[in-house]
């Protein structure tokens, strides 16, 4: 992007009128951010979970509770955040870099799984509504891999710079 020297300085001076600015390049790029679960990751497919491969599913898309978070926010009068909203930074750090899960008390892990789907009754019968069975695993660590996805791709960022001087060039109009 090239910028003048006079718009820049014009951009400069009316810095604290950059929140609608700010906002629109915010919400494109938790826009970008979902978009990376829809995928299954970008710029490379993420590793498919251990629950995925043996139960099926989709690798941080079943709840979808990361990928529905994904948010932004005005940082100052210069900057946005986008990324995880605070319902789910606990679990962030973990699915972003990766790292291995140990049991703090006794020797396991146990996670309630999907058995099968149980599609008859006892005596034979079908049943209207399906329903699943479950089971317990128990495991003596799970390991993460990492998943990018905070990734944006160069795209989103000509897309900035667009938004930008549209901005400046509307803003310039109207004085």
């Amino acid at each position: 992007m090239s910028v003048s020297g006079e718009k820049f300085g014009w951009l400069m001076r009316n810095v604290t009128k950059l929140k609608p600015l700010l906002n629109e390049i915010g919400f494109a790029a938790a826009n970008e951010l979902k978009q990376n679960f829809v995928v299954g990751g970008r710029p490379q497919k993420w590793e498919p979970s251990g629950r995925v491969k043996a139960f099926g599913g989709e690798t941080l898309r079943d709840k979808g509770m990361l990928m529905n978070s994904m948010t932004h926010r005005i940082d100052s009068a210069t900057s946005v955040l986008a990324g995880p909203g605070s319902s789910v930074s606990y679990k962030a750090a973990m699915l972003y870099y990766g790292g291995t899960i140990r049991p703090k008390h006794g020797k396991y892990l146990t996670f309630r799984v999907p058995a099968r789907l149980v599609t008859h009754s006892k005596s034979g019968k079908e049943l209207k509504n399906a329903r699943k069975e479950y089971t317990f695993v128990r495991v003596r660590q799970v390991t993460i891999p990492p998943r990018d996805y905070l990734f944006l791709p160069p795209l989103f960022f000509d897309k900035v710079d667009r938004m930008i001087q549209e901005f400046i060039d509307n803003a310039n109009g109207a004085q």
